[in-house]
């Protein structure tokens, strides 16, 4: 009986020890992969304005493996926020206008995300998100309506930041 005894007492002291060593490689190495892909953006909603005045509103996802296949991506978080262009044109009596539309677009390393979309004008937009929760663009969008009257926005700019407001 005491060698059995002993040798049980060997088994729970080894399968502990094993257990143990099997704890704190799972503490180490998820903290080494997570560190690995932990992302320099902020996450969350940037508030701001273009330089037209009218309101930005972007939300930064970083980690959300449905929309952005686990890498930051910038999207607006509903119809109504998605950034307003008022165009010019070449005829006093014509106006125009776009939205620019973003959803799920992918931020690069280096911070940069780049939009185009076509529609009723033809809309190019450049973000640049910073590491410090804030972020900076310029859009363009440019339209031609009925009788080849020709719209254009020029640079709009805008900036944003976390806790950002509209005012």
């Amino acid at each position: 009986m005491r060698s059995r005894g002993r040798s049980t007492n060997g088994a729970r002291g080894m399968i502990g020890a094993v257990l143990l060593l099997a704890m704190a490689m799972a503490a180490i190495f998820p903290a080494a992969g997570s560190a690995a892909a932990k992302s320099p953006f902020r996450p969350g909603l940037y508030v701001g304005k273009t330089s037209q005045g009218y309101p930005v509103k972007l939300r930064l996802v970083v980690g959300d493996d449905q929309a952005c296949s686990g890498r930051p991506c910038l999207y607006a978080p509903s119809d109504e926020d998605e950034i307003y262009v008022a165009e010019s044109c070449n005829a006093p009596e014509a106006s125009a206008n776009e939205y620019l539309s973003l959803f799920g677009d992918l931020v690069t390393r280096s911070g940069a995300v780049h939009a185009d979309q076509e529609g009723f004008s033809k809309t190019t937009a450049t973000i640049k998100v910073g590491h410090g929760g804030s972020l900076a663009g310029k859009v363009r969008s440019t339209s031609t309506l009925e009788g080849g009257i020709k719209c254009d926005s020029g640079a709009v700019t805008f900036s944003a930041k976390i806790g950002g407001s509209v005012r």
